[in-house]
């Protein structure tokens, strides 16, 4: 399976689009296929992973992003973007957070793997 992830957090929108001609237009959601639907999801779901990662001051200035680009801000190695994500974790994920860094080799790890691990 291709590791849509980096894919959604560097490309930004999740909205799925067309070109006709030179123009580019939001599909309908009718017009949708199967890729779309799965990066809409995806970044949904990458979305709602960091919002529950931040503490209360951290949301309040991502809320109001529409995909996980804007919430990152900037495009980061996988490594580096499973670093960040664990240490944003709140003190209640701290035994999961244990977990994961001694399970799983974070060298390694598919930000797929860590989304799934949480």
């Amino acid at each position: 399976m291709i590791n849509l992830i980096p894919r959604v957090i560097t490309n930004g929108s999740s909205i799925p689009k067309k070109r006709v001609g030179n123009v580019i237009f939001i599909k309908e959601a009718n017009e949708w296929d199967e890729v779309d639907i799965k990066i809409v999801q995806l970044n949904a779901k990458v979305v709602h992973t960091l919002f529950c990662a931040l503490g209360p001051n951290e949301y309040d200035k991502v809320s109001f992003c529409d995909n996980a680009k804007e919430v990152f801000g900037k495009t980061y190695a996988d490594k580096e973007m499973i670093r960040k994500m664990l240490n944003s974790l709140p003190k209640s994920w701290e035994a999961k957070v244990t977990a994961i860094e001694e399970s799983k080799d974070l060298d390694t790890l598919s930000l797929d793997e860590l989304i799934s691990s949480l």
